[in-house]
């Protein structure tokens, strides 16, 4: 093999050491088969593009270097070198284990370089030399396609699907619709025609988004090209709710940091009159270190929804605590605030952070929503529903009210309604969305009684602890 004519693929998930791995390979004369930034790609390009050495990065995502080294070894195996940042005994022992013919210590120069893929095909090839007998094929193919979190499948020449791995037939059998299961066998087919361009293409369904890519292989018996399909909704609900959030965030901000910054300028031009403009704004400036605390609180606690410690809780205590925490904003708004226990307290299995959460948030809205001289009160007591007694808290306002058409939207989030608009009602449309989710995620539900100009009532229901024990 000339030295000229060999093919390095790089897999590096660093961009710039990627880039600067790549000018050194050129400057030597090599040819660069292609640049993979994870191992599962590294894998895939490595049966699609037969690189004559892989330069291997240790530490990535989903698949580190040596656990991708391991399935090349096993389905197309390529000499490998491992770059790492230090060397270690485990690392070497490690490396050995999956057939990895050199490493290298980054970072390393031209010269450096140039030996270890030297030494690596050279050693590849006394590897190959002691193996005695290799492995079936198809069992190769299998325990990549039984052990990958992606959804693969092996399609043949006319598009049909050869092969799928346990997460691909949940996905036709189970997750997805006759309908979509067949949009999706006709998509896979359509990235089949063109696998020699390794093209892509994503899918949006009613439970699952999917990203998919087609590659060409040759080693598996009748298969034309791989397809593997990638659950991304996760990150694609991520990417909506951060989006939403930052319009909802700039929208909030926008008049307040437009009179904040009138007010700078009134007192540049005016100093001598700072004292008049001072007040308003500090006041100006507080209500967006609120605003900010607010969404800081709000997001902290639904990241922590999954990791609660549900407890035995007696109900009505941990009510009075936030009723008492909330009457200073009550007093200052002008309102009456009642706290009406029931006479037979009940014990529910709840983590108290999160209840808290509920009730103070339901508390705040209503103390936002009520015009001054107005009542709230909050109510708690137990009943027995079909068999099942829940305990319920209630908070009741004499407000504004919510528009009938408002009523369904009023836990989506970011949905603030009009009325609350106009009374220009701080908020965000985040609290009942997580007060909800909170609520379903104790197994109970939350039900709202309110009518335009005649006050609101919101109920959180929920199973008591001896029924959920028995």
């Amino acid at each position: 093999m000339a030295q000229d004519n060999i093919r390095v693929l790089i897999v590096e998930d660093n961009y710039l050491v990627s880039e600067m791995i790549k000018g050194l390979i050129e400057e030597i004369g090599y040819v660069v088969a292609g640049e993979a930034t994870n191992g599962f790609d590294a894998v895939r390009m490595t049966q699609a593009r037969r690189p004559d050495v892989i330069l291997m990065d240790l530490d990535m995502p989903d698949m580190d270097g040596i656990e991708a080294s391991r399935f090349i070894r096993d389905w197309c195996p390529t000499p490998v070198v491992i770059l790492t940042a230090y060397e270690t005994d485990d690392l070497i022992r490690r490396a050995t284990e999956v057939g990895v013919a050199n490493y290298l210590v980054k970072p390393s120069n031209q010269r450096e370089l140039r030996r270890a893929i030297t030494f690596a095909i050279d050693r590849f090839k006394e590897m190959r030399a002691w193996r005695l007998q290799a492995e079936d094929v198809d069992a190769q193919v299998e325990a990549i396609l039984q052990s990958a979190n992606d959804a693969i499948f092996l399609v043949g020449d006319r598009g049909q699907i050869l092969r799928a791995n346990p997460v691909a037939e949940a996905w036709l059998s189970e997750k997805l619709s006759a309908e979509e299961a067949a949009c999706l066998r006709d998509e896979v087919a359509r990235l089949t025609e063109r696998a020699s361009d390794e093209p892509a293409a994503a899918l949006s369904f009613a439970a699952l988004d999917v990203e998919l890519r087609a590659a060409p292989v040759r080693t598996v018996e009748n298969a034309v090209a791989v397809v593997a399909a990638r659950n991304v909704t996760d990150a694609r609900r991520a990417w909506e709710w951060m989006y939403d959030l930052l319009s909802a965030v700039s929208h909030e901000l926008g008049t307040p940091i437009t009179t904040i910054k009138l007010y700078t300028e009134l007192m540049a031009q005016r100093p001598e009159k700072w004292r008049d403009y001072l007040p308003s704004l500090t006041q100006e400036a507080n209500e967006q270190v609120r605003l900010l605390e607010s969404i800081l609180h709000i997001t902290r606690v639904e990241r922590q929804l999954l990791n609660g410690e549900a407890r035995p809780l007696p109900l009505a205590p941990l009510v009075e605590r936030v009723v008492r925490g909330c009457s200073p904003m009550a007093e200052a708004h002008g309102l009456t605030l009642a706290y009406r226990p029931a006479a037979l307290d009940a014990t529910i299995l709840a983590d108290e952070q999160q209840l808290a959460f509920v009730v103070e948030q339901l508390l705040c809205n209503a103390i936002h929503y009520t015009p001054a001289g107005g009542t709230v009160t909050v109510t708690t007591g137990c009943e027995d529903r079909k068999g099942c007694p829940l305990a319920w808290v209630a908070v009741a306002d004499t407000g504004m009210g919510i528009l009938a058409e408002e009523l369904p939207r009023i836990f989506e989030r970011f949905y603030r309604g009009e009325s609350a608009k106009r009374a220009q009602v701080p908020g965000m449309g985040l609290g009942l969305d997580v007060v909800k989710k909170i609520v379903d995620h104790h197994g109970g539900h939350v039900k709202v009684e309110s009518q335009a100009g005649g006050g609101s009532t919101f109920a959180v229901y929920l199973p008591v602890a001896e029924a959920l024990q028995q």
